[in-house]
């Protein structure tokens, strides 16, 4: 019973789960979207310390982001860009409120995406917040936004 399968309540015609995509048609895909959702998956120690690889992908798109899982690195990486936002993941059946009450909120975010930073930019913001979260005192959580 993994999330990628279950539809949150309140978004039955409003949800397109596609399986596994090809990589160029997964990035034309996240381009068409509203809002991409990304969770990190059962099993992962909190605060984790994984960055899911989609986390970069989702970034690049300029979409508004909506992770759902422990606090940690990919929820550290996500916060440092505006309009994302994070439920916790026992959170995940209100998921389809939470969106609702944001609608109007989410259709104002103008995010840019992470391709409109040269190389150099992106590589001193990794380099500056893997420091931060590697050298944050024992027990400090992250910092993603929580929105209600």
């Amino acid at each position: 019973a993994g999330f990628e399968h279950a539809v949150p309540p309140g978004l039955g015609g409003h949800w397109t789960h596609l399986g596994l995509v090809p990589s160029g048609q997964a990035t034309q895909l996240m381009r068409q979207g509203d809002l991409l959702l990304t969770f990190m998956p059962p099993g992962e120690k909190e605060p984790s310390g994984t960055v899911t690889l989609k986390a970069y992908f989702y970034l690049r798109t300029g979409k508004p982001i909506l992770y759902v899982g422990e606090s940690g690195s990919t929820g550290d990486l996500l916060s440092q860009f505006p309009g994302t936002y994070r439920l916790a993941r026992d959170e995940w059946p209100r998921v389809g409120d939470w969106l609702q009450s944001h609608e109007a909120e989410l259709r104002l975010v103008d995010r840019p995406g992470v391709e409109r930073y040269n190389l150099g930019q992106i590589a001193a913001r990794m380099s500056e917040l893997i420091f931060r979260v590697v050298n944050r005192p024992a027990g400090q959580a992250g910092t993603c936004q929580e929105r209600e």
